[in-house]
């Protein structure tokens, strides 16, 4: 009998239900911390931008189908429904934080856009005034992503929000020439891809232009769309508990 429990175990002629149980019970899902609560539960950010510009680099905790598969047929109980609370919401945290970090880059590539200046035939009077506030911009831009990498966001939106009259007089000095040239050059509101449309074509907008079936912009609406719902599931009960996010990811401009 003791070589056959050392070789088979000793629940061999246990029902393999009682022992996918007996698994389960193996795992604190409200303590542990091996594997990754957003893929548990339903997806992590860390699987959407894989080889893209936006690629996040791979999660630091576990992503195991297995486990998601056991965690997924763990029966509906008031615990398991504490764990998918506690873990919805540590998601839209951090959904949230990224949501933030997206629209600071989308502000950022805005004013980039308005600043850069194509070669047409400006006034002399106003190009020199043109480049001088093509310079504050640079100079704003580069202030606030300084101040994004050492995590002051409130203050690197106030920053940029400098820049937003200065594009508005670049505009008004260029005239309706600069308008007409760079009317075809958006940033993405929904992923924050810098998008070219082609000027020929009267139906192009930035809704249907090719970048939109890229996994990229697919990536960020699944997240837009997770945040909408997530939302909507609390709003009824919105303070979350504390969760460690994820160290933060820096976007590439």
């Amino acid at each position: 009998r003791a070589l056959l429990d050392q070789l088979m175990g000793r629940d061999r002629n246990v029902p393999a239900a009682e022992k996918q149980k007996s698994v389960e019970k193996k795992i604190d899902w409200m303590t542990q911390t091996r594997y990754c609560p957003f893929y548990l539960v339903d997806f992590c950010p860390h699987d959407l931008f894989v080889n893209t510009k936006a690629d996040m680099g791979p999660c630091r905790k576990e992503h195991c189908e297995y486990t998601k598969s056991r965690f997924d047929k763990w029966e509906d109980c008031p615990e398991k429904r504490a764990v998918v609370d506690k873990y919805s919401r540590e998601l839209l945290s951090y959904l949230e934080y990224l949501e933030t970090q997206l629209a600071h880059k989308i502000r950022r590539g805005k004013a980039r856009v308005s600043a850069e200046i194509p070669d047409i035939e400006i006034p002399p009077q106003n190009k020199e005034q043109i480049d001088g506030l093509k310079a504050r911009i640079h100079k704003i831009v580069k202030d606030a992503e300084e101040l994004a990498e050492k995590g002051h966001i409130a203050q690197s939106e106030k920053k940029m929000g400098q820049a937003e009259p200065l594009n508005a007089k670049i505009r008004e000095l260029s005239g309706e020439k600069y308008m007409m040239m760079t009317r075809t050059e958006f940033v993405c509101d929904v992923c924050g891809v810098l998008v070219t449309l082609n000027e020929n074509d009267p139906k192009a907008n930035v809704e249907n232009h090719e970048h939109a079936r890229g996994k990229q912009h697919q990536g960020w609406a699944k997240i837009r769309e997770t945040i909408s719902l997530l939302r909507e599931k609390f709003l009824n009960n919105r303070t979350p508990p504390a969760a460690t996010l994820p160290t933060p990811v820096p976007f590439s401009s």
